[in-house]
């Protein structure tokens, strides 16, 4: 599993985000004090209302000891533990845990331990008919009827232009593709509803995550 190294839009790119679209955590909340309890809302946004994700993002709010004590197994395969009163690590541990939750990955393989799929975790160079396998199977917990399969995709696409061509897409549904960036070489891919993304943007700040909608 990657951890956390360089940015999403450097390891697109190839070079290092401008300046003035740095989003490091300390900076976006004030005195490095996090508001864990949008997490709520932000599940809520990022699983078309999961009543599920919505409460384990609840324990998740309260501690990250809760969510250790809740859900054992998974944690201990992602090696994530409680790392109590250090502010920085506990805002590192619940943006990992958040976004590796919500996007499904199958961490111990058995459908009682692992959480349902909401999201797609993917590589930063992905093939597309696997980036679409993905959003595919997260649809089917989401609802949206996403018909990912009508994109006409030459097979040369980027992982970026392929990205860019699904928000397209989806734009026209009125929803929208964006990524959860965790500082690792991956992406973790959430379809929320068009109209939810400035809120998702306010509720991230407040948290210190950040949601990025530029692929290509």
């Amino acid at each position: 599993m990657p951890t956390k190294k360089q940015g999403l839009f450097q390891r697109l790119f190839g070079q290092p985000r401008p300046e003035a679209m740095e989003t490091d955590a300390d900076t976006l909340a004030t005195g490095n004090t996090y508001d864990y309890g949008v997490l709520l809302e932000l599940a809520q946004i990022l699983t078309s209302g999961n009543e599920r994700a919505a409460s384990e993002m609840g324990l998740l709010a309260e501690s990250v000891g809760a969510f250790v004590a809740a859900r054992r197994d998974w944690c201990a395969e992602m090696d994530y533990g409680d790392f109590g009163a250090d502010a920085a690590e506990r805002q590192e541990e619940t943006l990992l845990i958040f976004a590796y939750w919500l996007a499904g990955y199958q961490a111990t393989g058995s459908p009682a331990k692992d959480p349902p799929q909401f999201g797609a975790y993917i590589d930063w160079k992905e093939e597309t008919g696997d980036i679409i396998g993905l959003l595919t199977a997260a649809d089917k917990n989401l609802g949206y009827g996403l018909e990912l399969d009508q994109i006409k995709f030459d097979g040369a696409e980027s992982t970026g232009k392929a990205l860019s061509m699904i928000d397209g897409f989806l734009s026209a549904k009125g929803l929208a593709l964006c990524t959860l960036d965790t500082q690792s070489d991956c992406c973790h891919l959430f379809v929320l509803r068009g109209e939810d993304h400035s809120r998702l943007e306010q509720l991230a700040e407040r948290v210190g995550f950040s949601f990025y909608r530029e692929f290509d």
